[in-house]
């Protein structure tokens, strides 16, 4: 069974995200690992489906929260804007049953998903922002290696903002894609001599050539 929280929103979320223990961290060893590995697959899910590259942890604006309810979700809008808060506001709380998951719970589940290889740490240092991978970014190196040989473009040098961004990409599942996950593709690709960066004289990035 799966459900739509609201009419402007045509993501399908699993039946678990009504289950409102699906939003507070499970005691059991095996029923959290359960429990982690279902957020792990709705994250990678939405990510794909809205295209969104980045999650953030948030930050709380009720320390003293006991339970895991929607008010308490820290910085985010059930009607905000089209920012992260947006988007964990959709992801980490479901108002039809009035829950939302607590700070510290996205931060378990972000470093199961690093773990896994889902996703990376922008900053390892501060742990507060991730990279999603619902795809890694040696298949999007695949993915882009793969248009650029269908678009007639091997051999010529490309703007990042054109891989990303250009009219040719429109249809493409990389289109949009955050920069930085766009140049350790890029770089995927040059590691294995099948691209070339394009420098400037001053050093600057012009562009990368696909081989």
């Amino acid at each position: 069974m799966e459900t739509n929280i609201d009419s402007e929103d045509d993501f399908k979320y699993p039946s678990i995200f009504e289950f409102p223990p699906f939003f507070t961290k499970q005691i059991n060893e095996q029923t959290w690992k359960s429990q982690l590995a279902s957020w792990d697959s709705l994250i990678l899910a939405y990510c794909q489906h809205y295209k969104v590259w980045k999650l953030s942890v948030g930050s709380t604006k009720n320390n003293s929260l006991e339970n895991d309810l929607v008010d308490g979700l820290s910085g985010t809008s059930l009607n905000g804007s089209n920012g992260s808060d947006d988007v964990n506001s959709k992801l980490f709380a479901n108002p039809r049953i009035n829950r939302a998951l607590k700070q510290e719970t996205i931060k378990l589940i972000f470093e199961y998903m690093v773990e896994k290889g889902h996703a990376e740490w922008e900053k390892s240092s501060s742990k507060q922002q991730i990279f999603v991978y619902f795809k890694r970014p040696d298949e999007w190196a695949t993915d882009i290696r793969r248009w650029v040989d269908s678009t007639g473009q091997t051999g010529s040098v490309l703007t990042f903002y054109e891989i990303a961004h250009g009219d040719l990409v429109a249809s493409q599942d990389f289109a949009g894609i955050d920069d930085t996950i766009l140049r350790k593709a890029i770089d995927n690709l040059v590691s294995k001599n099948q691209a070339v960066i394009i420098k400037a004289s001053d050093n600057q990035i012009m562009g990368v050539k696909i081989l």
